[in-house]
């Protein structure tokens, strides 16, 4: 499930500044992955716009223009990042001087100047993967042919509109669950679906006090930008689920928790993302659905295959910046709360690599120099070593590795399957992986000199 969308780079800060789809998280560098560009993808151009997340915003936009949208949007996203640094851009004879692009297509300066301080920042501190950089394993990976991952793109956002009316179009849990899951935002988009708004007003009236139909109304509720309409579910999670951090992080429209909701998830007996319910109900609300069309030289039924897969890999996971940032630097006796909600992360119930990876990351930065922060910074070598093995695999493994993340987890299901490929779970000692700043956080990662 994968802000939106698993995006190329996992960096430490993590999904934590956006909502982040369980896409699977490729790192930065691995050969085949590609670029969001608007809502099309471009193959084969990741690493430069990769590299370029580490440098600040003028340097990014340079390095990624290729994959800049067109029109105004692109203009807009240049200028900002541009504006931050008072520089001038020169781009087909048109002066791109960030004053005057802002005069010509900005007309509320103050707004405009708050989200240019807030790009430039989260560029400059690399915790802000470019958006661009979204894309599932399985669009990276060598065991999924040129042909399938054309018509994976080509039919996405029809599948996920035609599953979303047939879900929403039924009464029973399970299926207004999937449609109102199915029916968040796409990458790229602030609007859900036509529809999820219905979906949503009616798994409430039907949920009642059932804990999962309460943490995806929450979530619903976390993760989207106008005022929800029930933001009372976050309460009645917390009263269904009194013992999970998440649910206590889960604030409407992605609200900070206040000191004392931090030290509620932090003395919580535990975490769990509910990644493997979620799993288990669109998987089987997408059970036995065709692909609309097979182009030739592809199979049908493995196309249908890969649709569920893929609409399960974007389904949204809850949005940890704000707590994110408030733990960053953290002084007593906040740090005790945020060292203990980072462990509880990292032990997530359902086993998800965005959970894992932004408990480690808060744990790294609380507890420099000891054990635990080496266990942590090991946490993260796993999971680079586990992608690039799936992502460099010649064998088919996706089906599976989903079936098995729903019985055992997601980190356990991706062990299972790189041992199958006949690697080991762990990297050996020594390994490194292809961009070695990967491992690092964002405060320790160096520009790459000549980018």
């Amino acid at each position: 499930m994968a802000a939106r969308g698993r995006h190329l780079c996992l960096h430490d800060a993590l999904r934590a500044v956006l909502p982040v789809r369980r896409r699977h998280l490729v790192p930065c560098g691995v050969r085949g992955a590609a670029v969001k560009d608007g809502g099309k993808r471009r193959p084969g151009a990741a690493k430069p716009c990769a590299a370029a997340a580490r440098l600040h915003p003028a340097r990014l936009t340079e390095a990624c223009r290729p994959w800049i949208p067109h029109g105004r949007q692109g203009v807009i996203v240049r200028a900002l990042a541009l504006w931050m640094h008072g520089k001038s851009h020169h781009r087909q004879g048109t002066a791109m001087h960030p004053a005057r692009l802002r005069r010509r297509f900005l007309p509320h300066p103050t707004l405009c100047r708050a989200f240019a301080l807030i790009l430039g920042t989260l560029g400059l501190s690399g915790a802000m993967p470019p958006q661009a950089a979204a894309q599932t394993m399985e669009e990276t990976s060598a065991a999924t042919s040129p042909a399938l991952k054309q018509a994976l793109q080509a039919q996405r956002a029809d599948y996920r509109k035609r599953q979303f009316e047939r879900l929403a179009h039924n009464g029973d849990r399970d299926s207004l669950l999937a449609a109102v899951l199915i029916g968040m935002p796409a990458d790229g988009e602030r609007q859900p679906l036509a529809g999820a708004a219905d979906a949503v007003e009616r798994l409430a009236r039907i949920g009642g006090e059932d804990p999962l139909a309460l943490f995806v109304l929450t979530l619903a509720c976390q993760l989207q930008h106008e005022p929800c309409a029930h933001p009372e579910t976050y309460d009645a999670l917390l009263r269904a689920e009194p013992g999970n951090a998440v649910a206590v992080l889960m604030l409407p429209n992605g609200a900070a928790p206040s000191g004392a909701q931090l030290h509620s998830a932090a003395v919580a007996t535990g975490a769990d993302t509910h990644w493997r319910d979620i799993v288990r109900v669109v998987r089987a609300a997408l059970a036995g659905q065709t692909a609309a069309t097979a182009p030739a030289g592809v199979d049908r039924q493995e196309l249908a295959l890969l649709l569920r897969r893929d609409a399960v890999d974007q389904i949204l996971l809850p949005n940890f910046a704000a707590t994110m940032r408030m733990c960053k630097g953290a002084v007593e006796p906040l740090r005790t709360d945020c060292l203990e909600l980072g462990r509880k992360l990292e032990n997530d119930a359902s086993g998800t690599f965005l959970s894992r990876m932004i408990g480690s990351s808060m744990v790294r930065r609380l507890v420099k120099g000891t054990p635990e922060e080496r266990a942590a910074k090991e946490l993260r070598r796993t999971y680079t070593w586990l992608s690039e093995r799936l992502a460099e695999s010649q064998v088919s493994y996706a089906e599976r590795l989903q079936e098995e993340g729903i019985e055992f987890g997601e980190w356990e299901a991706w062990q299972r399957a790189v041992e199958r490929l006949g690697a080991a779970r762990t990297p050996p000692p020594g390994w490194l992986p292809k961009d070695p700043q990967t491992l690092l956080l964002s405060e320790e990662r160096t520009p790459t000199p000549g980018k």
